[in-house]
């Protein structure tokens, strides 16, 4: 009896933990769940028409050679450990058009006044509002190692969405979006990439940059340089 209690309390202390974690990472909205949607389905601009003083764009950012490899590490590592079997892996900067099949995806929204983002590469992308499932001001942390699916169920039962502006307004370094790849509503899909460079216009991770440079020609999809500041 004293061990169910000790369980009880325990699990009453994790979902104390998660609901103060969830609050440091909340965007407080005062929007319509209509004007919500409007906003994300009317934010972004288009790179093919880029403007370096003026733009909004969802974006997931790649990790260099180095990062790629320790993730994938971590992940066989987790699932031998737990006896189950990993995910499929996709590298999407070999095959940066099967985004759709990922499961979970993470994101940011990076605008002329907020360039903060995970990586100093990556897709830009768009997305049915459907697909969205949590924005955050700062990094979530999502879990990329677990079952994906696992993942996903979890974020569909706590679904905390917010305007572009309000996510933008009160981001703490790189905000982060999380979606799915694919919905009854539609997929994920890449319309272009994009590289930070430094006020001089070198690139920042110049290895994966020009890999861009060959997706962006294999694909014929429009590459932009952001200056980091």
């Amino acid at each position: 009896m004293a061990d169910e209690q000790k369980d009880t309390e325990a699990r009453k202390r994790i979902e104390e933990l998660k609901a103060h974690y969830d609050f440091l990472h909340d965007v407080d909205t005062t929007a319509t769940e209509e004007e919500i949607r409007k906003s994300w389905e009317t934010a972004f601009s288009n790179p093919k028409k880029h403007n370096h003083r003026r733009f909004c764009y969802l974006v997931h950012g790649l990790a260099g050679q180095h990062g790629r490899a320790i993730m994938l590490a971590a992940t066989l590592e987790h699932h031998i450990e737990q006896g189950t079997n990993p995910p499929p892996m996709i590298d999407l900067l070999e095959k940066p058009l099967r985004i759709d099949e990922k499961k979970v995806i993470s994101a940011s929204v990076m605008n002329q006044d907020h360039r903060k983002t995970f990586a100093d590469v990556g897709l830009i992308i768009k997305a049915p509002f459907e697909n969205i499932l949590r924005v955050a001001k700062t990094d979530l942390g999502t879990d990329f190692i677990e079952d994906p699916e696992k993942v996903l169920a979890e974020l569909k039962t706590k679904r905390k969405l917010a305007t572009v502006d309000e996510l933008l307004q009160q981001s703490i370094m790189h905000n982060e979006v999380v979606l799915t790849g694919t919905t009854d509503a539609g997929k994920v899909e890449v319309i272009g990439f994009w590289n930070k460079i430094d006020k001089q216009g070198y690139p920042l991770d110049a290895d994966t940059t020009y890999k861009l440079v060959d997706l962006s020609l294999r694909f014929r999809l429009p590459r932009i340089s952001i200056v980091d500041k």
